[in-house]
């Protein structure tokens, strides 16, 4: 970054969006960050945490004040912001913290028909079952992943200050390109959050009484509490790589069903033997 530190925005004063306030101000007090959300009740909220200077009334007054622009909304909203900083891709960094790149991507093409060289997709691995700003926490990155996921025309002075922005809060960061990422995420992210919220939907259509259920019940769907909006819209706009995850496994569940029925003892041995060495080498 320059000598003196950008001025940063952030459209979306949730977990993620006040998270990374939280931290910026933290690394340095006099980093002046500006908001936008459309929930006038997580604006106040982050307010009062300290997160922000103040908050704007459009993301397109948020823009003209900032260098740097952070959409942390879920990835269904991300194209209307966007359409909201049109006027502004040559002036700043757009960068966002979604769990899709590919729709990221299409939603900037169909906006400025190309990819904008100052827009740096971004995508930190770190959150919670818990949403919004009363939720944040200074230390949500710390010691974990960032993924960026640079085109070819990207401008390297703005992946560079993208790249310094979560090196920041404490972050490591790593590149990958949008299809790798999205076929990566879709296996190790997306489709556990599925099974999770496939499995309570199951035990609430089964009339099974869970009062008495035992702790792995509870730390297996634990995740199940996230977000259904976001969850809704990443299910969207990962489709194609999240349905291959699925079938894989299905195939996996039908594999174990098949020995069960069969009554094959062994078999059904030797592939919990090896899925439970696996899980250790993680």
């Amino acid at each position: 970054m320059a000598d003196t530190d950008p001025t940063i925005g952030v459209v979306g004063a949730g977990l993620i969006g006040t998270s990374l306030a939280l931290a910026l101000k933290d690394n340095d007090p006099e980093q002046r960050i500006l908001g936008y959300d459309s929930n006038e009740t997580h604006a106040q909220q982050a307010m009062r945490r300290g997160a922000y200077d103040n908050f704007k009334a459009t993301p397109a007054e948020l823009a003209h004040c900032c260098d740097i622009v952070v959409i942390a909304t879920p990835v269904g909203v991300v194209r209307s912001v966007l359409t909201q900083l049109k006027d502004f891709a040559d002036n700043i960094i757009i960068t966002d913290v979604g769990s899709v790149k590919g729709s990221v991507i299409t939603d900037a093409r169909s906006v400025w028909g190309k990819m904008p060289a100052r827009m740096i997709p971004a995508h930190p691995i770190a959150g919670g079952e818990e949403s919004g700003p009363t939720a944040a926490d200074k230390d949500l990155f710390r010691s974990r992943y960032v993924f960026l996921t640079p085109e070819p025309q990207s401008d390297t002075n703005a992946l560079h200050t993208v790249q310094e922005m979560w090196q920041k809060v404490g972050t490591k960061v790593e590149t990958l390109s949008p299809t790798e990422h999205d076929e990566l995420f879709a296996t190790t992210s997306h489709l556990p959050h599925i099974v999770a919220y496939a499995l309570i939907n199951a035990l609430e259509h089964s009339n099974v009484n869970t009062t008495f259920s035992a702790g792995g019940l509870k730390d297996f769907t634990r995740i199940a509490a996230s977000d259904p909006t976001m969850w809704r819209d990443i299910c969207m706009a990962n489709s194609d790589n999240i349905l291959k995850s699925i079938k894989t496994f299905e195939g996996s569940i039908a594999t174990i069903r098949e020995m069960i029925e069969q009554k094959e003892h062994t078999r059904l041995l030797e592939l919990l033997k090896q899925t439970a060495a696996e899980k250790g080498k993680m």
